[in-house]
């Protein structure tokens, strides 16, 4: 939605002659609409703070959207710009949930463009740290040109530009190496923009740190980064020129990290988990849950036993993985099924993606759900559930896990990054059921492009040869004891 959109709807005509109105930002806008929206769906007749706080508390970022809606106050209704700026203050002292109140069930391929009113995401707010340092080879958003910051405002109420077509993960990716360019560029001397010269030192610099990095150089890394400008000059609308030059950089980066094995072959090899192991963990875990004495420790118990038993057969993304019963868990038909809309970056319109889980599976959200109570319960517990829209994971506490809990507990269970879920269930199912194997894999992990077959054929080729390669090892090792131990024998 542009601004000539939003200012053609029935409530904007009050406006019409207000002085800075075309001044206002897109994204005090946008705010400014969605609450005109909301006094008019609860008939508001004089909103108070707390009217603001309540749709303010709607959004994703509260604070962040009660600020925007300030800003759009105090230039279309002055006389409710101490009322808005009271109900912000009062936001930054209230201790806010942990986990956003819409569940992130987004990643790069979900439903989630920051469109108008639902959902507002700033992208030009700071973001906080994910690690100590982190702003050390960065900028803050707002520090980027007014251009750039112009074209993450319009991706993120869903503008398409030139047929790119943000998602909010995605957005927040392409947002991030922006800073990081703008970064190399203040450091080398050279003018904050997109061109061949700065993406050269972009990638350099990607490179440097990488090969630094626990991990070393991961040529998937530096693809990912060059991408995203290659990505947000599309959208913008750059030198035909400018946007080859990017592709063919993106082409070569994608023809090295076809040929550097992928980490998640070796971590899996490593750890030597499939499917089916990650299952019977899951079923071993849940089975002690009555040996345990300690209820918070149970609680946990069912926790983990939930994660190692679902996403392995549902691999979802990392913040796609964060199930509402009601919202994208549904109980159906005598079965829990995972609903919920996929938007792919390139896609106009989105994938419906639903995946029920046998009675094997959804034994585990069952768990959960009931803790120590009678099973009896569990018909009306399911129900209530759904009505309140209940995470399926809640700390022993009963505050709502964290998007990060999922990963973590994953990770610390079995030693391979939540990632792994979508290349194992691939490897596996290929194996054991060939093509078919491949399809279900391929429905499960709700991916629609054919090429991907291709894809992880090749994955599977990968891991079969560092498995042999392991299994050649040990082999020579026990042929090496044999002949030590006839030795000693005949000493």
């Amino acid at each position: 939605m542009n601004r000539a959109e939003i200012l053609s709807k029935d409530h904007w005509r009050f406006f019409d002659s207000v002085d800075g109105l075309d001044d206002l930002d897109l994204v005090a806008l946008v705010c400014m609409d969605s609450y005109l929206d909301h006094v008019t769906d609860h008939g508001l007749a004089t909103p108070s703070s707390d009217d603001i706080q309540d749709w303010a508390m709607q959004q994703d970022e509260p604070i962040s959207a009660g600020q925007h809606l300030l800003a759009a106050l105090a230039i279309c209704v002055p006389p409710f710009a101490d009322t808005a700026r009271n109900a912000v203050a009062a936001l930054k002292k209230a201790k806010l949930p942990r986990g956003p109140k819409r569940a992130p069930e987004e990643d790069e391929a979900t439903q989630d463009t920051a469109s108008g009113a639902a959902g507002f995401w700033d992208p030009l707010a700071r973001p906080a740290p994910a690690y100590s340092g982190r702003r050390k080879v960065s900028v803050y958003p707002e520090e980027l040109p007014e251009s750039w910051k112009e074209g993450l405002l319009r991706a993120a109420i869903g503008q398409p530009g030139n047929g790119v077509i943000y998602s909010r993960e995605i957005l927040r990716r392409t947002r991030d190496k922006l800073c990081q360019l703008a970064w190399s560029c203040r450091r080398a001397g050279l003018p904050v923009e997109i061109s061949p010269s700065t993406a050269d030192r972009f990638q350099r610099d990607v490179v440097e740190r990488r090969r630094a990095g626990k991990n070393g150089l991961r040529w998937a890394t530096v693809r990912a980064s060059l991408e995203e400008l290659h990505r947000f000059s599309r959208f913008m609308g750059y030198d035909d020129a400018l946007i080859g030059f990017l592709g063919e950089r993106r082409a070569l980066l994608k023809g090295r990290e076809r040929r550097q094995k992928a980490l998640k072959h070796f971590e899996l090899a490593r750890t030597g988990n499939t499917t089916n192991r990650i299952l019977d963990m899951a079923d071993g875990l849940l089975n002690a849950v009555g040996a345990t004495d300690c209820a918070r420790k149970r609680h946990r118990m069912r926790n983990a036993a939930c994660i190692l038993g679902i996403y392995p057969v549902a691999p979802l993304r990392n913040a796609s993985a964060y199930l509402v019963f009601g919202k994208n868990l549904f109980w159906s038909s005598n079965e829990w099924v995972i609903e919920m809309k996929i938007q792919k970056t390139q896609a106009a319109t989105p994938y419906h993606f639903v995946l029920p889980l046998h009675p094997d599976h959804g034994k585990f959200i069952d768990a959960v759900l009931v803790g120590d109570e009678s099973r009896r319960r569990l018909p009306e517990m399911r129900a209530d559930a759904s009505k309140k829209l209940r995470p399926l994971f809640v700390l022993p506490d009963g505050r709502s896990a964290a998007p990060t809990y999922i990963p973590r507990i994953f990770k610390a269970m079995t030693g391979n990054s939540f990632t792994t879920t979508r290349t194992m269930l691939h490897t596996d199912e290929a194996i054991e059921n060939g093509d078919a194997g491949t399809s279900y894999a391929m429905a499960s992990c709700h991916q629609v492009d054919w090429e991907i077959r291709r894809k992880y054929q090749l994955d599977t080729l990968a891991r079969s040869s560092v498995e042999r390669r392991q299994q050649a090892g040990r082999n020579r090792r026990a042929a090496y004891t044999a002949i030590a131990a006839t030795q000693c024998d005949k000493a």
